[in-house]
């Protein structure tokens, strides 16, 4: 039998405008992502904040809001099910990876576009001390359902200390294709909380993009 209480405080009643508003633990979720904004306002009930919250913001604070609304029950669950519940600044890396993904694959799916690689230098270079280096790329054909993709890490002194490559299943161009590489390339840094990373490709619409977001 689950008890009344918030799984998360250990304190207060829970209900759902505690979970997501009144708690502690929800507060600070809000402030790591910088919609501290929302604890400002006193609302009667969850449906009251929803309403008010639809209304006022962006596509982007709204997709932000409703991932960090899901991380929140997600991780409630968790407390329940399993007894443990995830460090706030694991779930800001969680979520700012999810959004990022889902920022590139919304761009691949609505700009398809042909296969387009720029000039690029073809002199490797190690990263800098300190940092990692991921090379990635993606293989795409038309007359081909093999659609996979390939990752190499290296360290600083540029010694390789990963290498990966997969398919990519049901992929519709040469853009979505490198765009699932880097997101199998960021996924990889993300489970390594690594910080310092270079990610190195050869599709320059790819790189324009993530660098306008």
């Amino acid at each position: 039998m689950v008890e009344d209480r918030c799984e998360f405080c250990l304190d207060k009643t829970e209900s759902l405008c505690h979970i997501f508003y009144d708690c502690v633990w929800a507060i600070l979720m809000w402030n790591i992502m910088s919609l501290d904004w929302i604890e400002e306002h006193a609302f009667a009930s969850f449906s009251d904040c929803l309403n008010d919250i639809f209304s006022k913001i962006s596509d982007d604070e709204l997709k932000t809001f409703l991932v960090v609304c899901w991380w929140i029950w997600s991780n409630r669950n968790k407390s329940i099910i399993e007894h443990t519940c995830a460090r706030v600044d694991s779930c800001k890396i969680a979520i700012q990876k999810w959004l990022l993904e889902n920022r590139m694959l919304d761009h691949a799916f609505t700009n398809p576009v042909k296969q387009h690689h720029a000039e690029w230098p073809t002199v490797w270079k190690k990263p800098d001390v300190g940092w990692t280096k991921i090379n990635y790329d993606a293989s795409f054909r038309y007359d081909s359902y093999e659609k996979r993709y390939g990752l190499v890490v290296c360290n600083s002194h540029g010694q390789v200390v990963h290498a990966e490559s997969g398919c990519l299943g049901m992929v519709e161009d040469a853009f979505q294709a490198e765009t699932l590489a880097l997101q199998r390339a960021v996924t990889w840094a993300a489970s390594m909380e690594l910080n310092l990373v270079v990610f190195e490709g050869d599709c320059q619409l790819l790189f324009k993009e993530v660098v306008s977001q």
